[in-house]
Parts: structure tokens; sequence; C-alpha cells
């Protein structure tokens, strides 16, 4: 089979599989000389010690990763379409052959090397989905220099953090951008965002309207400097583990942090994978939907595709642009036959109907493939049998870092850090949430120790996730300690609804004492309060009580010391209350303490009150 060319007697896809197993190294060695053009070749297939810290692959070797997705194919077949970048407006698409894309690719090298990019320079990248992005991409591999994709998405802030970061002197961008109808003033990000970047010293600004914008002494009109730029660019020869580009962490536990992908592995894997496990053929049009600031499109839109000589689709738009048909009007006119996607956008595909889907010729499907996050039972089932006619197999790509689950520390007055954990359960669950608390304290007992169990689990619909499924445990620490004025910069989540579904259904703590206690239901939607001197609704209206604040900013407190401290607005700065007295549903009543200068203290679902 042409799959398992480059290793001796290996005939099919089951014995090259067998084979990566029995003989990894011979087979990372065959695989990278068969797969890759190299300058100079490789004398050590691995160097690799994790106990150590020490990554090594390919050591000796040389090569440049431009060439490899350029070069050796425009040898080959230089009209072949490389890239059909389907723009935010349906049915416009432009393809690029691979003899145009290696000329803009020489074209830019050179004008960077002209403005002083050098080897081992980074250059940040802020664009949309296009072959200029692209073609930014690897004339930095062209000419040594690492790139640093920034989604377009992003705020200046986010950006600027980036940028100052890498360490970055050089950024490209584009006048505006344009996604699912509505323009983005991208230039405008990046002057906001360089003011705090004192080292940017030039900014590449590329036209993707016909709409100027203002420019400065440090602005460079790309596309017109191009144009005085000769189209042959030569390569640098880099080492296997010199950079190849920095791609930044969504910052889900705080700082983005930068990771390094370096030259010949990251190329290999890119492109092995992205031919075996979504059977990828030359000739077949490889759909990957993912925006390029996300490894998902560097890998299977960028490197992985251009590596093995395809075609492959830079998606522009959004699912639901300019209706929901628009991914499967796509698949009929570009006869795509791998798609490659992300659940929540198959999720919310499905909640417009089959007739969207169907609407629409998908016999080139072959291979459909779901990326991260983990795809429900639901979606995987509308995905394999509306969307893939029911033949065409699911590549589930999600890893286990976004599992569905998130555990942060919060302030204890008695151990220094609590556990707190955030829980998404199956629609189709069908258990007593304190059972559930119950049987993942026993867990965590049982596989960590005692010590570690949570003292509050709150059951959430979904998990604050950026675009490239990310945990923003960050966000969660700043919700569980109610500081929300300091959630900060939330232009990466994919959705910021989910924090505010989170803020309005706080923890339900659990334990012998304390079953389900709280809901965050606004005490002003009920007309009684409970007497806590009577243990009973004492059919009070709530009007005859003044709010005190909120039992889920000092639950913790009262879970666990015998006395909790409360603003009373009337007198001292603080009120002493004994430890909960009765608990009866979601109701709870405290009893005041001797002397107490609030005589009456309640909760009604998450809120205090005293008598006035």
């Amino acid at each position: 089979m042409p799959e398992a060319a480059g290793f001796d007697g290996v005939s099919d896809r089951s014995a090259l599989q067998d084979f990566s197993v029995s003989n990894s190294e011979s087979f990372w060695a065959a695989a990278a000389r068969h797969r890759l053009s190299w300058m100079r070749p490789f004398h050590t297939v691995q160097d690799c010690d994790l106990s150590r810290g020490r990554i090594k692959w390919f050591e000796g070797g040389q090569l440049n990763v431009s060439v490899n997705c350029l070069d050796r194919h425009v040898h080959t077949c230089p009209e072949r379409v490389a890239l059909i970048w389907e723009r935010d407006e349906s049915g416009s698409e432009v393809k690029v052959t691979y003899r145009e894309l290696l000329e803009m690719t020489c074209r830019l090298g050179n004008l960077l090397r002209r403005h002083g990019v050098k080897r081992g320079d980074t250059v940040t990248i802020y664009m949309p989905t296009c072959p200029l992005a692209v073609a930014s991409m690897l004339a930095c591999a062209r000419i040594g220099a690492a790139h640093n994709v920034v989604f377009a998405g992003f705020s200046a802030e986010a950006l600027a953090e980036r940028i100052r970061d890498a360490q970055s002197s050089t950024v490209i961008t584009v006048n505006q951008g344009v996604r699912g109808g509505k323009v983005s003033e991208l230039k405008e990000t990046v002057d906001t965002a360089v003011r705090s970047c004192p080292a940017v010293q030039q900014v590449f600004v590329a036209m993707r309207t016909e709409n100027p914008v203002a420019m400065t002494a440090r602005d460079v009109a790309m596309e017109e400097e191009m144009l005085k730029e000769e189209s042959v660019c030569e390569p640098a020869a880099m080492d296997s583990e010199d950079v190849l580009f920095l791609l930044y962490t969504s910052g889900s536990t705080g700082k983005p942090k930068g990771l390094v992908h370096t030259q010949a592995g990251y190329l290999l894997y890119a492109a092995l994978t992205h031919r075996y496990v979504f059977s990828y053929h030359d000739g077949d049009v490889f759909g990957c939907v993912a925006d390029i600031g996300w490894i998902t499109g560097h890998s299977y839109s960028v490197y992985g595709p251009l590596a093995n000589g395809g075609t492959t689709v830079l998606f522009e738009s959004t699912p639901v642009y300019p209706d929901p048909g628009r991914y499967w009007e796509m698949v009929q006119r570009l006869k795509i036959n791998q798609f490659y996607g992300a659940p929540t956008a198959i999720r919310l595909l499905l909640k417009y109907g089959d007739e969207w889907v169907h609407k629409y010729d998908r016999s080139t499907l072959k291979t459909l493939g779901s990326v991260g996050e983990p795809i429900n039972t639901e979606a995987w089932e509308w995905y394999h049998r509306v969307v893939g006619g029911g033949r065409c197999p699911v590549v589930d790509t999600w890893w286990q870092t976004v599992a569905e689950s998130a555990v942060i520390g919060y302030s204890h007055d008695l151990k220094g850090q609590g556990v707190y954990a955030f829980v998404v359960l199956k629609k189709a669950v069908a258990v007593q949430r304190a059972d559930l608390c119950q049987q993942l304290s026993n867990m965590v007992s049982k596989k960590i120790a005692k010590y570690a169990c949570p003292d509050f689990i709150q059951f959430v619909q979904r998990l604050p996730k950026t675009r490239s499924g990310k945990i923003m445990r960050r966000v969660l620490r700043k919700v569980v300690e109610r500081d929300l004025d300091g959630l900060g910069d939330l232009s990466t989540l994919e959705d910021p609804v989910a924090v505010q579904e989170i803020i309005q259904d706080p923890a339900k703590p659990f334990g012998s004492s304390s079953p389900e206690l709280l809901s965050n239901t606004s005490a002003q939607h009920h007309e009684s309060v409970e007497d806590p001197q009577e243990g009973r609704l004492a059919g009070a209206r709530v009007s005859h009580h003044q709010q005190i604040g909120s039992l889920a900013d000092f639950q913790t407190q009262i879970l666990h010391q015998q006395l909790v401290r409360l603003p009373n607005p009337d007198r001292n700065p603080h009120t002493k209350i004994s430890v909960i007295e009765k608990v009866d549903g979601t109701h709870v009543s405290m009893k005041r303490q001797k002397g107490m200068a609030v005589p009456v203290i309640a909760c009604v679902d998450g809120m205090l009150y005293s008598e006035l």
C-alpha cells in the first residue's frame, strides 16, 4: 500500500501499526527519511529522557519546513491546488496553487529579511484564516524565524501579553477581519496592543477589505511592498530541534504560556497523523474548519496537509453564516472528503434539525473528525448518522486534558486551602446529586487520600473553555472567591455565558450535616422567610426583612467554623452568628447569639436576611 512505502516488509495498515509498536525507532527513522526532505541527514533518531526533561529528535539533521511544504511539491505538481480559501462570503472561494503559494511565501520572506527579521527572531501574526496568513507562517519558517500566531478574536490586552512574552519586534496583521458577516478592526486592535509593547518596531499590514486604515511610520503596506521583492528566497537550513513556532496556551491557570514546537519532530507528526488518522489520500480535499490561531489549525489546516502535498480548506466564517447549512453547502461545492470540526459546532447545528444537512450532497465525505473537547453521545450519533450517512467513521481526537471537570483551591480558614470541584453531568444521568457527591468523594479518598476530598462540588451545565478547549481555571477561582470584578479578560472564552451560568448557580455543599442547601434564585421571588426562633415558615414577607449578604459568600465559614462574621450595615462592622441550627430543604436557619446586634437571621435560597 502507498502508506507503507519506506517500511521494509510492511504491506498493509495493520502491519504498519504493529511495526510502529514493536520497532519504534526503526519506524520513526523510516518515516522521517521517507516523508521529509533533508538538507543534511540525521545521525540519531531520538535521545529522550523524560526524567531529565531531555527530548531530542533527529539530531544532526537539517531541513527547512517551507521546502517540505512547498518546493518539493512544486517540482512535481506546481498547479495542484494547495489552499482553498473559503471566505466569509459564501460561494466566493479562492484557490491558490502550490506554485502561487511558494511565490507568495518567497516574496514575503524576502520582505521580512529586508526589514531586518533574521533567524531566531519571533514574528507575531494576528490575522484571520486566509492564504496570506499561511504564507506569513511559511515565510517565517523559510528564513529561520519563529512565528507566534495569535487568534484574531483576542483582545488588545491578550495580544499585547503574547507579543511581549514572545519578545516580538515584528507584527503582521490586516486592516480588518470579516467573520459571520461582521467586520472587526484588527489593525486598531494591534495599534492599541503595541502601545504597551516597546520592542515592536514594525507592523506589516495587509488589506482584507477595501476600507483604508490609519498608517504610521512604523507600519508597512505588506502586499504593495511584496510586489517589489524577488520570487525566489533562499531557505535557511534549520537544525531539527530549532524553534518552528510558539503557540500560547489559553491561560487557564493564569498567565498564558508559550509552548515551543520544533522543526522536524513536529512536521513529521503533523504529516503522519494527517495521513494515517484521517485516511488522507492524494487528490483528496481536506476540510479542517479550525482557525489557524489554534494548534488544530496549525497542524491540520496548514502543516499536515501541505507536508503531504494535499489540498486544504481555510475556513474564515462561522457554522451558521449565512445559515445553518454553511458547512454542508461548502462540502457539496468544494467536494470535501475529510471534514474536521468541534463538538460545540456539531451540537449547535444539531439543534437546527436534519433538513439543513439533507439539503446538500455530502457523498464525497469519507471521514469525519471531532476535536477540542469530548463529544457527547447524541452529537456523535447525529454526526455519524445524519452528516456522514452512517458510512463515514468518526475520528474522535480530543485529549484527556479537557475532561469535563475542574478542581481548584480556595482560601480556607482552617486548612489553608480547600478543594472546590466543578462537575458536568451527562444529560441522561439518573442519580441523586447527594449520592453522586458521596461517590465522587469516596473515589477521591480511595485513589488519592481523604484530605483531598472536595469540600464543595458544584454541578454545572458546562465549563468555561477557550476556543481551543482549555478550561479557564483562573476564572473559576475568581468566581469561587466572589471576585467578579476581577474576572479579567474573557475574550479567549468560547462562550462567556458559561461563566454567568456558574455565577447564578452556586455550589451545593455536601456532607453528613449539610445536604443540598442552595440555589441562586433571587430571594425577592419568595413570599416568606424562615423564622429561626420558631423553626418554621412564619409567613413574613421578604419586604419585612433586610438583605445583609449572600450565603454563597460565607458558606465555607458557616460549614467549617463555629462562628461566622457577616456585614451589619446598621451597627458594628460585623456581627457574629452561630452555626447552622436547622436545615430544611433549601431553607437554612441560624440561631442568633445572645446579645447579637441582628435579632433574627434567615437564609432563603442563598441570600441572608435580618429582621427590620
